[in-house]
């Protein structure tokens, strides 16, 4: 048995893991990038490593690929990518928002999972196969796929994370109260304007409804009439 277990611990060790494949697609005006050498603006075509540091000035972006995945560095944002990791069956990728926003457009290669989260001073967001929004102000929207949210008040307490559906909404404050999706999806659809400009971390959490994660947990639709049953999904770097 002591064999045994011996056997698959040494198999874990050594499962090869390669550097995932990340580059830039585009650039639009100013955004740099920090590696070992120094800050360098960001050209098309330029390699993106482990512990790259993005910032992006005014109106201005960058287009980042990062295995089948398409990451959109909006203007005044920064970001570091903190782990591009390739192994069997699975590609990793994990960003660090400090400021600004980035829209993400994250695709499986095939016969692969894979698993993209972005952590901000205010939450923690993973996907896989997920595509939608999401600012260091702790403002997320899912425009496909199913996104899992816990706010980083709550990362160490075990409480199970926040699904943010297609078409669906959700606003994390600094002190860890968050809006419901339900309740963020009508606030949206009461703007003015489809293009309005979104809430500064002040707004965010005056207008934020107090709420543990365990209730806003509940109400999202657990075992709703149509059947759909809730999805489990870990936050951070695992499965």
């Amino acid at each position: 048995m002591k064999k045994i277990c011996v056997f698959f611990v040494l198999l874990v060790l050594f499962v090869p893991v390669f550097a995932l494949d990340a580059t830039v697609v585009s650039v639009l005006g100013k955004a740099e990038m920090q590696t070992v050498n120094g800050w360098e603006l960001m050209k098309e075509g330029a390699r993106i490593a482990e512990g790259t540091v993005i910032s992006t000035g005014f109106k201005s972006q960058a287009v980042l690929a990062i295995g089948k995945s398409k990451i959109t560095v909006q203007p005044l944002s920064r970001l570091t990518v903190q782990e591009l990791s390739e192994r069997p069956g699975k590609d990793v990728s994990k960003v660090y928002l400090d400021a600004g926003s980035i829209k993400a457009d994250v695709k499986a290669a095939e016969n692969k999972r894979v698993g993209f989260t972005v952590k901000s001073p205010v939450a923690t967001a993973s996907v896989r196969g997920t595509a939608g929004t999401i600012d260091a102000f702790g403002m997320l929207e899912s425009t496909s796929g199913v996104w899992a949210v816990i706010p980083r008040e709550a990362e160490n307490t075990g409480a199970p994370a926040i699904e943010v559906v297609k078409g669906s909404g959700i606003a994390v404050a600094a002190s860890g109260e968050v809006t419901a999706p339900q309740q963020f999806n009508m606030d949206a659809a009461l703007s003015a304007s489809p293009l309005a400009i979104a809430p500064s971390a002040a707004e965010v959490s005056a207008a934020a409804v107090p709420a543990t994660v365990a209730t806003v947990q509940a109400a999202i639709s657990v075992g709703d009439d149509n059947g759909k049953a809730p999805v489990k999904l870990s936050v951070g770097w695992g499965d």
